[in-house]
């Protein structure tokens, strides 16, 4: 891949954005790796090497995110 193309990862006919809603991109249940933006396609990536181990990891996409301020 090259350094500017970004991974689609909400291309789901069934994909709705919702403000303070994440978005579940794989279930699991061992652990659960919450992310947002460019990270998201890494954390996909994690999950599918923490399979191979074993461990079944659900990848939420948190698209956006409300601070405490």
């Amino acid at each position: 891949m090259d350094v500017w193309q970004v991974p689609v990862i909400n291309d789901r006919e069934d994909y709705k954005f919702e403000l303070g809603k994440g978005v579940v991109l794989r279930e699991g249940k061992d652990l659960t790796i919450v992310a947002t933006g460019l990270p998201v396609s890494n954390c996909l990536e994690a999950a599918e090497k923490l399979a191979a181990d074993g461990i079944d990891a659900k990848v939420i996409n948190i698209h956006t995110i409300k601070t405490s301020g």
